[in-house]
């Protein structure tokens, strides 16, 4: 076998190994949802992936051809487990506790999606067409048979949740302050107990 015939069979084996990797990388990248399953598969603890996961599930994203809420709940409470100091994790759950109708759990996420950098302007215009809605009559509140709360009631709820929700947002912040990394150490300690 000359050169040629070696360079030839070489080149073979190679085409021969990696083309069809190349076709299911390619198919992967094609499709959100195969993209970031194989991605789950390399790395299973990557907060961002799991969420955008949940996401696809939730019916964020059209791409999903059926919506599964328990599963996309499933993933954004994995994605919580796996960094607790995620901030854009409160939006998705406020986004699924609100198409489940489940308004005293998605109410306390969504106040706390208020202060998340990347999250606080989609939380923000939900936030005021909740309660619109709430103060209209049109979402039904969780107790069958209870009149909608008054004006001044829902004034009230949305004080008290914005409230809990900024100590809750200043505690953590004063904690990354103390934290010698800002709260990098503390984050990666608690995902390696994972």
């Amino acid at each position: 076998m000359g050169r040629i015939g070696l360079v030839a069979f070489t080149s073979f084996l190679l085409i021969g190994f990696w083309g069809p990797r190349v076709v299911q990388r390619t198919t992967d990248w094609t499709f959100h949802h195969l993209l970031f399953e194989r991605t789950r598969q390399t790395c299973p603890k990557s907060a961002k992936n799991l969420l955008q996961l949940s996401k696809l599930y939730s019916g964020k994203n059209r791409l999903m051809v059926q919506r599964d809420l328990p599963r996309a709940l499933e993933l954004v409470e994995e994605s919580r487990r796996a960094d607790p100091e995620f901030c854009r994790v409160h939006y998705q759950f406020a986004y699924i506790y609100l198409q489940r109708e489940e308004p005293s759990k998605m109410e306390p996420e969504l106040a706390d999606a208020l202060w998340c950098p990347t999250t606080g302007a989609q939380a923000g215009s939900l936030w005021q067409r909740y309660w619109q809605l709430v103060l209209s009559g049109q979402v039904a509140p969780e107790n069958a048979g209870q009149p909608p709360p008054s004006r001044e009631e829902a004034i009230q709820r949305q004080e008290k949740l914005i409230e809990t929700s900024q100590r809750k947002h200043m505690r953590m912040q004063n904690r990354r302050q103390r934290s010698p990394a800002g709260g990098q150490q503390e984050s990666a300690a608690k995902r390696n107990e994972l």
